[in-house]
């Protein structure tokens, strides 16, 4: 009887221990659990977060590649006005040396009417003064368009220089 009574004791304590690591084994079943949720949250958020990066990256390489093509624009446009700037400085240095060139002529010819005549003033030099005349009006015309198209130019070059 008593190696009955020990016996019982022993599976009675067996049992106890059986339940005690079975109490155990479901805490631990629990935190795994829990840690398993938590692991899938976070992979979603990750999933999530993914996303929204990729979805950011492309809307900065859209920004990029419209600000790479408003740039080229610009700088064209900057080519486009120094072109016309240039033109319009080599229109003007000809003008200049024809109103030079028809100054001396007037000059030249005023001397000898002059010379010819006796007088100091004729009706051919009132016919030159008006062509020159003419031609200054067409210096300053050019001259204005040459000051606005500088002035465009600069403003561009601000603009460019700002991005």
């Amino acid at each position: 009887m008593q190696h009955l009574q020990r016996s019982k004791q022993e599976l009675e304590q067996s049992l106890d221990r059986l339940k005690s690591d079975l109490k155990l084994q479901k805490i631990l079943e629990g935190e795994l659990r829990t840690q398993l949720a938590q692991v899938q949250h976070d992979q979603q958020q990750q999933r999530v977060e993914a996303v929204q990066s990729k979805t950011k990256v492309e809307q900065l390489e859209g920004k990029c590649r419209n600000l790479a093509k408003q740039n080229e624009t610009l700088k064209n446009n900057a080519c486009m006005f120094e072109k016309r700037v240039t033109e319009m400085q080599a229109k003007r240095a000809e003008l200049e040396k024809d109103l030079a060139t028809e100054r001396l002529n007037s000059s030249k010819q005023q001397t000898r009417d002059d010379f010819w005549t006796g007088s100091s003033k004729s009706n051919e030099f009132n016919d030159s003064s008006a062509t020159i005349h003419s031609l200054k009006v067409k210096t300053a015309s050019l001259e204005r368009e040459v000051k606005s198209l500088k002035r465009e130019l600069r403003s561009k070059d601000e603009q460019v220089g700002k991005r």
